[in-house]
């Protein structure tokens, strides 16, 4: 019996040992998946990881390019509008020194301002012929000397005027109006400088040449580029992070 006893007991370690053996296997074998499964979870985050930090390193270069490209646009319009504005000031400001310098010069030399306004009426000869209740219109300062001038004025376009007052014409010259009770011709100084306000402008425009606005663009694109080369350094620490 204590031999059987023996055997089974024999028996029964060897059969533990080899269970104890296939369960070490078992759980060898699981740490070894258990590794394997760690290390992909680990390539598949590394390459995450890679992937993300490639599409904000893009998404970073796209950004910085449209930042620079979009403040270079920005500015050289400002430039642009800026430059426009300074001459259009320019131009004003001449306009309104010229109403001040007109109404100097008739002020000091009255004769010759007269004597031009009979040379424009006299242009209008062939116009006014044989026109029925044609109207004179002069400013506060004018209307008086004129109405004394009516017949001289009558003489040259051939028929009976009238002279009125017109407050709104300020700085000097005429207006005619017809039976037609229109404006017809507006011989005002203010309506002269008006007509030529394109070639006041051309000729202060000038003063400004657009090479002049070209070397500025030039020089901020060269800025801009330098900014360009300077975001290579950055994604190089970038890079390092």
């Amino acid at each position: 019996m204590s031999n059987e006893n023996t055997e089974l007991k024999t028996q029964f370690g060897k059969l533990g040992m080899y269970l104890v053996d296939q369960a070490k296997e078992k759980i060898k074998e699981l740490n070894q998946q258990i590794l394997f499964r760690k290390a992909e979870i680990k390539k598949k985050y590394r390459e995450k990881e890679v992937k993300n930090s490639k599409n904000l390193r893009n998404e970073f270069i796209v950004e910085y390019d449209h930042i620079l490209n979009a403040n270079f646009s920005t500015t050289i319009l400002k430039t642009k509008e800026k430059i426009l504005k300074f001459k259009n000031q320019i131009v004003s400001s001449f306009i309104k020194d010229l109403h001040q310098e007109l109404v100097k010069k008739i002020k000091t030399n009255y004769s010759n301002y007269t004597a031009y306004i009979f040379e424009n009426i006299v242009t209008l000869n062939k116009d006014l012929k044989n026109k029925k209740n044609t109207v004179f219109y002069f400013n506060s300062r004018d209307v008086s000397p004129f109405t004394e001038e009516r017949k001289k004025i009558e003489q040259i376009v051939e028929e009976k005027v009238a002279i009125k007052e017109d407050p709104k014409i300020d700085i000097g010259g005429f207006k005619i109006e017809l039976s037609e009770k229109k404006i017809a011709f507006n011989y005002t100084l203010k309506n002269i400088i008006q007509d030529n306000y394109s070639i006041i402008e051309t000729k202060f425009a000038s003063l400004i040449a657009d090479s002049e606005i070209k070397d500025i663009q030039n020089k901020f694109e060269q800025y801009i580029n330098e900014q360009k080369k300077k975001k290579e350094d950055i994604l190089v620490e970038y890079d390092r992070i």
